[in-house]
């Protein structure tokens, strides 16, 4: 896609015709497609910003040693392939499946588990997919993010199990934004964390698990998100009485 693009633009300029910001270099920027099991409820607007999950995210945030794993954005790579070559290390979807390319995937599936948080094994395998500009998670791309699944720590969360560095689970996580989580592949530790900011508004509220949606940013709480919600804070309940 790139070396067409560059292709393009080319002949453009040749041409001398101006050039548009067209749909094409949308197209290019693969995390702009939506995740094919999005949630269904609906995110209103919210005070904070969870980080844009990107290939240059992932490297702003590598260890700086010599042995950590670069990674680039497409329009990164565009920016610097004629002054340098690209790094060995850049994501490369032909070569996802080969095993020569799972240092790559390991550096990766820790740094996503470190800078995202907790992660259930559909979302965190949906967020590699897309990095390498798939819209889609299937069978073989699951099964693939699968096998680095004993890098890191797990956690059960009523019967949904969620993914956290080494050592790293904590009682409370910051909550940020939905992103493109469904709420049930949001910690109970991060809905936990946004009742403790919150405690008195929502207690006072008429019906605090609506209240605690909203500060989550859903707009409509269906049955499954209440649901959910309620065994989130019979947790925390459960969570606070226990001495330390």
């Amino acid at each position: 896609m790139l070396v067409k693009d560059r292709q393009r633009r080319l002949a453009l300029v040749e041409l001398e015709v101006p050039e548009v910001d067209s749909v094409d270099d949308a197209a290019l920027t693969t995390l702009d497609a939506l995740p094919d099991d999005i949630s269904t409820e609906t995110p209103t607007a919210f005070p904070q910003s969870k980080p844009i999950l990107t290939s240059t995210t992932v490297l702003n945030h590598l260890p700086e040693t010599a042995a950590a794993v670069q990674f680039a954005s497409a329009d990164l790579i565009e920016a610097q392939s004629e002054a340098q070559p690209l790094s060995e290390h850049t994501l490369q979807p032909d070569k996802f499946f080969d095993e020569d390319y799972s240092d790559t995937l390991e550096a990766l599936v820790l740094q996503l588990i470190q800078t995202q948080g907790a992660m259930t094994a559909a979302a965190l395998a949906r967020s590699v997919a897309q990095l390498h500009g798939w819209q889609r998670t299937g069978g073989r791309i699951q099964a693939r993010v699968t096998t680095f699944h004993g890098l890191l720590d797990q956690q059960d969360e009523n019967g949904t199990i969620f993914f956290w560095p080494k050592q790293g689970v904590v009682p409370r996580a910051t909550f940020t934004e939905l992103g493109g989580r469904s709420l049930r592949e949001v910690s109970r530790t991060e809905i936990a964390w946004m009742e403790d900011q919150h405690t008195a508004r929502i207690s006072a509220s008429v019906d605090p698990v609506l209240e605690l949606s909203r500060l989550l940013g859903i707009a409509r709480l269906s049955q499954d998100a209440r649901s959910y919600l309620d065994q989130c804070r019979c947790w925390r309940a459960e969570d606070s009485a226990t001495p330390r």
